[in-house]
């Protein structure tokens, strides 16, 4: 969880794409 400051777009694919590959690795 990023708090206090804004999230780059950047910053929105990373977490997105790590968000993918935790759910590949758990289904």
């Amino acid at each position: 969880m990023i708090k206090g400051r804004q999230i780059t777009k950047d910053e929105m694919h990373q977490i997105a794409t790590e968000y993918t590959m935790k759910n590949k690795w758990f289904e």
